[in-house]
């Protein structure tokens, strides 16, 4: 009997033991699951608290670019202001009107813009800087001058050094000159590589064909091809050549006291090499000597 009892002793002993260690190991998997989960909220909560905080840098950043870009339009619009003062058209003593103030570069500029020159301002705003460049409207191509509707050999050889500039093809500048006379002619008569009203209406969204001169300059990005993007400048034609472009200015003549070293070389044969010495010479001599040390610079 006691040889018994034992034998049944140890089988109980043995049996609690197996039903021990089958609870330890299933507390164990489920602590391990709980971990898991833990460790995957907390990385789910650093991960949004990461993008919370770049997305909170950004915005910051873009504020603070917003009241930089601010504070460029009110010191242009403090430059153009001051045009207005008796005195800054003084040329014989400039010092009488550089004397009323202490902001020394915005007088300047001043006296460049109300002589018909532009003027480029750059200052120290917090921690940014702004710089501000302004030019007439007169410093552009006036783009209406540039398109002869009866004259496509002349409206070619207008608008090649720009496409040049764009890195437009040669062999893509016949089509674009085509839509160009086709957006500006009166009639809905097509040219070899053009695009009237036919072409316009079947795009999303649909509109017509302007049959007219271009009222503003974003009228190009509407003419069939200046949308295309030139792989060797990642750019559009349009976003190329409309800054050398303006429908404000009704000179067909560049103004050479605030034209632009970028604008100029198009308009003329000149090497760069003579429009840069001619644009360095509007800081230091009268007007009237830039052509012609342009013409002496020149080679040909």
């Amino acid at each position: 009997m006691i040889g018994k009892s034992e034998g049944l002793g140890v089988r109980r002993v043995g049996a609690r033991a197996a039903r021990s260690s089958e609870r330890d190991g299933s507390v164990l998997v489920i602590v391990l699951w709980v971990l898991a989960l833990m460790a995957m909220y907390v990385a789910s909560l650093a991960f949004d608290m990461h993008i919370e905080a770049r997305i909170t840098s950004t915005w910051r950043k873009k504020l603070k670019a917003e009241y930089v870009a601010r504070s460029g339009i009110e010191l242009a619009r403090m430059a153009l202001q001051e045009t207005g003062d008796p005195d800054v058209k003084n040329t014989l003593d400039a010092a009488v009107y550089l004397a009323k103030g202490s902001e020394t570069a915005i007088r300047q500029s001043a006296m460049a813009l109300a002589q018909g020159g532009g003027a480029e301002l750059t200052r120290q705003v917090g921690e940014g800087t702004v710089q501000v460049t302004i030019r007439p409207e007169n410093a552009k191509m006036n783009v209406n001058n540039l398109i002869h509707a009866t004259d496509r050999a002349l409206t070619y050889q207008e608008w090649d050094p720009l496409f040049e500039t764009a890195g437009v093809p040669r062999e893509k500048r016949d089509a674009l000159v085509d839509c160009l006379l086709d957006w500006v002619d009166q009639d809905e008569m097509t040219h070899l590589s053009g695009a009237e009203s036919d072409y316009y209406e079947s795009l999303d969204p649909p509109y017509k064909c302007k049959n007219g001169l271009l009222d503003v300059i974003d009228e190009l990005a509407l003419v069939k091809g200046f949308d295309e993007v030139m792989p060797d400048t990642g750019a559009s034609v349009y976003d190329i050549v409309s800054t050398f472009l303006t429908t404000y200015s009704d000179d067909a003549k560049l103004n050479i006291n605030a034209v632009s070293v970028e604008t100029l070389m198009p308009r003329t044969s000149l090497p760069s090499g003579a429009g840069r010495t001619a644009l360095r010479a509007r800081k230091t001599i009268s007007p009237s000597r830039i052509w012609a040390i342009c013409w002496a610079a020149c080679p040909c």
